[in-house]
C-alpha cells in the first residue's frame, strides 16, 4: 500500500485549487501593483493551498459533517490508497475521535459494500478476525497504521486505522470498527486479485474508547 500523501489528497479532493500553470498566475501590469505590496507585509502572507484545504475539513465540527464533506470523492480503487482516506485520518486524529463516535453512525454490511460500495460509502463496518499485517505510516505527522484483517478464514477487509493500536501485530486477533471509502482491489499471493472493503476507524480498545 502507498504511504498517505496528505497534500495530494487534499488536491485530489478538489477542497482548494492545488495545482495553477504558470500561465495562469500571470497578471497583467495593471494588476501587479497591489499583489507586490501585499507580499512586504508579513500579516497579509496568504495562506498556501494545503492550508486553506485543511481549514475548510477542519471546519466541520463532528463526524458525520466530515464524513458528508469527504463522501463525493470518495472512491475505489487498486493496488493503492484512497486519497478519501487520508484525510478522513486527519480528521479523526485532529478530533480525537473515539470509538463509540464510529458506533453511532449508520452501519453497513460486508456483502453490501462489495455488491455496491457507492452505496455503502460513509456509513460504519465492524469486523472481527486476525491481522495478517499491520504497518506504521508517519507521513501525515502523526502515526496511523495500515493493516490487513482477515475473517471467516478467507475474508479480507483493509484498514487505516487511527488512535491506539496497543500491542497488536501481526497473527493478533481485534475488532475494528471503521467509516467506508470504498472498496479495494490488489493482487493476492497467488496471482489472482481480490476485492476488500476499505475503512478508516480504529481499534476496540481501552485507549480508544
Amino acid at each position: 500500500m502507498k504511504k498517505i500523501l496528505f497534500t495530494t489528497a487534499i488536491c485530489m479532493m478538489g477542497l482548494v485549487g492545488c495545482s495553477k500553470s504558470e500561465e495562469q498566475k500571470t497578471t497583467n501590469t495593471e494588476n501587479t501593483i497591489q499583489p507586490t505590496i501585499a507580499q512586504e507585509s508579513p500579516a497579509a502572507k496568504e495562506k498556501t493551498d494545503e492550508e486553506k484545504g485543511l481549514e475548510r475539513l477542519l471546519a466541520n465540527k463532528t463526524l458525520p459533517e466530515a464524513i458528508a464533506m469527504i463522501k463525493p470523492e470518495m472512491s475505489d480503487e487498486f493496488d493503492a490508497l484512497p486519497p478519501a482516506a487520508g484525510l478522513m485520518a486527519v480528521w479523526m486524529e485532529n478530533y480525537k475521535t473515539k470509538i463509540g463516535d464510529i458506533q453511532a453512525i449508520e452501519s453497513t454490511t460486508r456483502g453490501q459494500i462489495l455488491k455496491d460500495s457507492f452505496n455503502e460509502r460513509g456509513k460504519k463496518y465492524c469486523v472481527h478476525g486476525q491481522i495478517v499485517e499491520i504497518q506504521v505510516d508517519r507521513s501525515g505527522g502523526f502515526p496511523v497504521y495500515h493493516a490487513g484483517i482477515v475473517s471467516n478464514y478467507t475474508d479480507v477487509t483493509r484498514v487505516l486505522a487511527v488512535g491506539s493500536t496497543g500491542s497488536l501485530t501481526a497473527n493478533s486477533k481485534g475488532t475494528f470498527c471503521g467509516v467506508v471509502i470504498g472498496k479495494i482491489g490488489f493482487t493476492n499471493s497467488v496471482g489472482g486479485t481480490t476485492s476488500a472493503p476499505y475503512i478508516v476507524g480504529m481499534f476496540d480498545l481501552p485507549a480508544n474508547r
